[in-house]
């Protein structure tokens, strides 16, 4: 019954009109930054995250209706279309880039569909990704409490990067300016991930422009020459942390301060066992909270040395709330060798995917052996996208914009053959593999025993819906497995609506987690925070434009 209820959610999802809401010494200074940042206690509200899908995991039952009495039911019609839903890989359902140039900031603020504010407590609040950044319509929370909210609460301007030219970034943050109203004194942020984390110089020249130009139109508070509280960009370990207060915070605002769940109660930090995993664009987060203080002290040491040329927070630990913080970062630059372990290969989605095209060519294979052969006539020529991630002229990408590969699928592709791959792939990830052979890692993850989804991708209806209730990870990981010896086969009204790659999505995500060491009798669940407005309360802003004031 179930079932049959979500892949009705699904299909008339598909059938939805195109045009969805909306167009859619740095470790010390970082953490100096994060700790001042906290105004909300650990103890009461969590460790903050800004983030992408995110997989969360706590002792705590707060995460509404779901697949609770499933049981094998994942590994029915089509098995990798709900593990992608259970794991919370959503994309993003805002616009994607505007298919015409804009000429001006008036032009391109019409393209993204901003409203133009009536309200001087209005601003914006930007979480600038790897695909580009989203704009969320904010007001600070000194605002009147009472009015009126209008319904856009994002938007999104796809394919503006670190690496984008100067001009564009300039002509978005004008438009961003087009839209304020005449005398605001609400003042917003941005804040930057994993995506350029990746791009250190680049970052570098991008934060500089943010600046120069917001010294004179001050649109984003603590951000100048001399100070960058309001826009820099985020360790990958401080990520994680804003990712873990997301996930507190949906739990508390829906059960409430006095709730009698263990998780809920003050010390949740402190005796409350529960994981997070967190995957973007570009990077992967993992958090582990009641792990005892030996085992965080030699997983830290089993992890060590790390290259810190593009993210020198990829881990630490928080011994007073016993916490594990760790990010994986894939990145197109650092080279793979053909043999030994390679670092930067396990990351966020989108660029772990280029890393397996490249995987596969050194080791010499022209085939993807997780894309079915059907959805070749889907690769086309994508500019930037394709000439971003890959060497050859046309590549597969779904509707949201997203690189998948570049690489065709081989006439008889199999479930077994693609689960095979990745798994050659994820093992000869460096920090992974480290982590694999270090027993209080391990040990780490698998005594969790209550693992949850944050879906961060977009609105949930994107792919069907949220999987709110638990099921067993030995569950998902058997839908993996379910057709193993079936050719891989995606539903063509599906591709030629854009949604592709699942199989490649699904069998990534849940080979690196399982590789992890989740308990195969662990419970998994997903969470409808939102990881952005948790971040944002840090900086005093509220989501939502106030309508008139």
């Amino acid at each position: 019954m179930l079932e049959e209820q979500v892949q009705e959610r699904y299909d008339r999802c598909l059938n939805l009109d195109s045009d969805l809401e909306g167009s859619n010494g740095f470790e010390q200074q970082e953490g100096a930054r994060l700790f001042a940042r906290m105004r909300r206690s650990y103890l009461v509200s969590g460790l903050a995250a800004v983030g992408s899908i995110a997989l969360v995991a706590s002792v705590m039952a707060s995460f509404g209706e779901g697949i609770a009495a499933q049981g094998g039911s994942n590994a029915g019609k089509d098995p990798h279309k709900q593990v992608v839903q259970v794991m919370g890989l959503i994309e993003y359902d805002e616009e994607t880039a505007a298919k015409e140039q804009p000429k001006d900031p008036e032009e391109l603020a019409s393209q993204l569909k901003l409203p133009k504010s009536q309200c001087k407590d209005n601003t914006f609040y930007l979480d600038w990704g790897s695909s580009g950044p989203k704009v969320y319509l904010v007001h600070a929370e000194e605002g009147n409490a009472d009015a009126k909210l209008l319904k856009l609460r994002k938007v999104k301007k796809a394919g503006l990067g670190p690496q984008s030219a100067e001009a564009d970034k300039i002509m978005f943050l004008n438009a961003l300016k087009s839209r304020m109203a005449p005398g605001t004194t609400a003042h917003g942020a941005v804040l930057a991930t994993a995506g350029f984390r990746l791009s250190p110089e680049a970052a570098a020249d991008t934060w500089k422009t943010v600046r120069q130009w917001n010294a004179k139109e001050k649109l984003f508070k603590l951000c100048d020459d001399s100070d960058d509280e309001g826009c820099h960009t985020l360790s990958g370990s401080k990520e994680a942390n804003y990712e873990l207060d997301s996930m507190v915070g949906e739990a508390k605002e829906q059960y409430g301060e006095s709730s009698t769940i263990p998780s809920m109660e003050p010390g949740i930090f402190g005796t409350a066992h529960f994981g997070l995993a967190s995957c973007g664009g570009a990077s992967i987060q993992l958090g582990i909270s009641g792990v005892s203080i030996d085992d965080m002290r030699q997983c830290h040491k089993d992890l060590q040395p790390i290259d810190k040329h593009y993210d020198a927070k990829r881990f630490e630990t928080i011994e007073k709330h016993n916490l594990l913080i760790f990010s994986w970062l894939a990145g197109a630059t650092p080279k793979i060798n053909r043999t030994g372990l390679n670092d930067y290969m396990v990351g966020g989605i989108d660029e772990m995917r280029e890393r397996y095209d490249v995987w596969l060519e050194i080791h010499g294979h022209s085939h993807n052996p997780c894309i079915p052969f059907a959805a070749n006539k889907y690769f086309k020529k994508h500019g930037r996208l394709c000439n971003r991630h890959s060497k050859h002229e046309e590549c597969l990408s779904d509707r949201f914009g997203s690189y998948h590969t570049s690489l065709r699928g081989p006439e008889n592709a199999s479930y077994s053959s693609c689960r095979e791959s990745i798994h050659q792939f994820v093992h000869d990830d460096l920090m992974l593999e480290r982590w694999r052979n270090s027993e209080a890692c391990m040990n780490a993850a698998e005594s969790v025993k209550q693992w949850g989804f944050i879906s961060a991708f977009g609105r949930s209806a994107q792919l069907g819906y949220d999987v709110a209730s638990p099921t067993k990870w030995s569950t998902v990981k058997h839908s993996i497995k379910a057709k193993d010896k079936e050719f891989i086969q995606e539903d063509e009204k599906d591709m030629e609506k854009g949604f592709v790659g699942k199989v490649l999505a699904s069998t990534m995500l849940t080979t690196v987690l399982d590789s992890l060491g989740i308990s195969p009798d662990a419970e998994v669940r997903t969470s409808k925070s939102e990881v952005a407005e948790s971040t944002m309360t840090h900086y005093g802003l509220k989501p939502g434009w106030i309508e008139k004031c």
